[in-house]
């Protein structure tokens, strides 16, 4: 009755930019924390730790761009991991 969708969806990805967080020295991460949450529009500290540990489904270009420049100036050269939706960094 109706046709199979040939093409299959595409995986969604999650991107962890904790591998580039933990780049960042113990005296920087209050700076570093506080200059991310305010480029990226974010007012609670929770939210911000859900980004952290669970990671962004499918980001945009513009705040991959911003997190990666904000971890760059303070010396963090490897940040992202990038996982399919389905599956999580331990």
């Amino acid at each position: 009755m109706y046709k199979e969708i040939e093409t299959p969806a595409i995986a969604k990805k999650r991107y962890y930019f904790k591998k580039g967080y933990r780049q960042v020295t113990i005296a920087q991460k209050d700076e570093v924390r506080k200059n991310l949450m305010d480029a990226l529009g974010i007012t609670r500290y929770t939210y911000f730790s859900h980004l952290l540990n669970s990671g962004i489904v499918d980001i945009t270009m513009s705040k991959y761009e911003i997190i990666t420049d904000i971890l760059q100036r303070y010396g963090a050269v490897d940040i992202w991991e990038i996982v399919p939706e389905d599956q999580k960094i331990r």
